[in-house]
């Protein structure tokens, strides 16, 4: 396991070697080259962004602790490697028509990260999204302690959604894994899952149950554009489930500060981001899924923000195409 030090060295330099030539250290098309490149060349650079996205995946892998840091004022956040794999073609229903998507899964996979992330301010500490958990040989604990935080510490957890790569990590054994921390969902979202039952399979809506009555009263709901956190704020992001939520970090800064933290908005984040109409099978409603995509895509490349995804293997800014959009990393 590597330092902090060794950790940055080590994504900085995957980044930087992985986005040599059409990438230009992104791992994502450049605006440029999508322009004029000829179908053969997409091709070449999606396997490429492929590749790149597995090797800042296989480098996370081996952080010990927080693979990201970023501080705006008095908030630090911090993004935790929980676990990898890959997103098969058959995600996407309409792939057979659309060549140009399959371009960005050389060998029919795209390489998949599971991600978390920690906001601290002052005394509370916020864990957004909880991983697959270790019975999934998810690693979000584990990262946490490294991090040299204690699940008794943690005082929230907001969830962008109640997905089981989202909640796995929330019990062990039946239990709550954090004995402290209020579980902060939206109203539309408790609403699908665990009043109606019908927002995903039995075996999934089950585990959000049991989750939910593990935490007991120390569950709230939160209404869109309510502060669920100091500096933080939850926006509507739905489509992937009926009340998915974004989490905007360090609101009340300038337009272009702060972070938008958007758990699935986007899967295969290159392809997704170029082609927002893209919809995959994770999507409960995927005309909504798409719509949100793309608005919020144009949102984030006008104000300049940073965007993360519990699927990105990298936090960066949106750039507007002639169609479409590109992430390319933060410098």
């Amino acid at each position: 396991m590597l330092d902090s030090f060794s950790r940055r060295r080590l994504l900085f330099n995957t980044a930087k070697a992985a986005g040599a030539g059409m990438l230009a250290g992104s791992g994502c098309l450049g605006a440029a080259f999508l322009r004029t490149a000829s179908a053969a060349e997409v091709k070449d650079a999606g396997k490429t962004a492929a590749l790149a996205a597995k090797a800042r995946i296989d480098a996370a892998r081996e952080v010990h602790g927080a693979m990201e840091s970023f501080r705006f004022d008095d908030l630090e956040v911090l993004g935790l490697f929980d676990s990898a794999g890959e997103f098969p073609a058959s995600l996407l229903p309409d792939a057979a028509a659309h060549p140009e998507w399959l371009a960005y899964m050389p060998s029919n996979v795209y390489p998949s990260i599971v991600k978390t992330y920690v906001i601290r301010c002052g005394e509370r500490i916020a864990l957004v999204d909880a991983g697959n958990g270790r019975a999934k040989k998810g690693r979000m604990l584990e990262n946490l302690a490294a991090a040299g935080i204690s699940p008794d510490k943690v005082t929230d957890v907001l969830l962008t959604h109640l997905h089981g790569d989202h909640i796995g990590g929330l019990l062990e054994n039946g239990r709550a894994v954090f004995p402290k921390a209020v579980l902060r969902l939206s109203a539309p979202e408790y609403e699908a899952w665990i009043e109606k039952g019908t927002e995903s399979a039995p075996a999934a809506v089950e585990l959000a149950r049991r989750t939910m009555a593990a935490y007991g009263e120390r569950v709230a709901q939160f209404r869109f554009g309510d502060e669920v956190f100091p500096k933080v704020c939850a926006e509507a992001c739905t489509g992937h489930t009926s009340g998915h939520a974004r989490f905007d970090v360090a609101t009340g800064a300038s337009p272009s500060a702060g972070l938008t933290i958007a758990g699935d908005f986007l899967h295969i984040q290159p392809l997704q981001s170029r082609y927002p109409d893209c919809s995959t099978r994770y999507d409960v409603h995927s005309a909504s899924a798409a719509q949100t995509r793309s608005a919020l895509l144009q949102d984030l490349a006008q104000s300049g923000r940073l965007v993360a995804g519990m699927h990105f293997d990298f936090v960066g800014r949106v750039t507007a195409l002639d169609a479409g959009f590109a992430v390319t990393p933060m410098k």
